[in-house]
């Protein structure tokens, strides 16, 4: 019986090594890198208005790097950057109630010349008005394709265009038109042409009739 426990023995010492064949493992499989076509992303930059006011200077009052007033706000979108698109909102909280941004008529109108489609969206609620205290021109738009929703130009003054001064690609979404005046006659043949393509002001835009031209310099899209 002592010798048939050799082979028992030998194999704790072997670590229970059997003669049982060692499996193969499978080879490892190839890897081809391949490239795969991705979206198209835009990339964008978007500012908020957090101010009411117009006392910051002609590049107006920053709070952060993309907050501070409409002024501000314009001048960083007219700078040189990365983003293909801009877009201006308006703080929820500060304009939960209606507010009037008064510009500095020191300063000027404000001057917009983005390289880049430039969007600014006044809440749907319509509580943004901005105005030129009778005293100097809103907006005056150099080159650019701008598009403005739900937002009051109001109380605009100067030779041609009142309100908006445009030279680029304009469209109004849900605007208001409001005591905008011009003293040149610039601004009331040029602002028909615009006037054309809706002979009637549609609903989503309200304006005074008898201030139309003088709202306008160059053409602009109602919707």
């Amino acid at each position: 019986m002592w010798f048939s426990s050799l082979p028992l023995l030998y194999r704790l010492g072997r670590g229970f090594r059997t003669n049982a064949r060692p499996r193969r493992r499978a080879p490892a499989r190839s890897y081809r890198p391949r490239l795969e076509a991705l979206e198209t992303r835009e990339l964008l930059s978007a500012f908020t208005v957090v101010l009411a006011t117009d006392s910051g200077g002609p590049s107006g009052q920053m709070v952060t790097a993309t907050t501070g007033d409409l002024r501000y706000c314009i001048e960083q979108a007219d700078a040189a950057h990365s983003a293909t698109t801009d877009t201006i909102n308006f703080s929820s909280t500060l304009f939960a109630t209606p507010q009037t941004i008064t510009l500095n008529s020191g300063t000027g109108s404000l001057v917009l010349s983005d390289s880049h489609p430039l969007r600014i969206h006044g809440p749907a609620s319509d509580t943004v008005t901005v105005s030129g205290g009778d005293a100097i021109e809103v907006l005056d738009i150099t080159s650019g394709t701008v598009s403005i929703r739900h937002l009051a130009i109001s109380h605009g003054s100067s030779t041609n265009g009142g309100g908006v001064s445009n030279v680029g690609t304009l469209t109004l979404t849900s605007c208001t038109l409001d005591h905008d005046q011009a003293s040149g006659t610039a601004a009331a043949s040029l602002t028909w042409a615009a006037r054309s393509r809706s002979p009637d002001p549609p609903p989503s835009t309200t304006t005074r009739p008898a201030l139309l031209a003088a709202a306008f310099s160059h053409s602009a899209r109602l919707l």
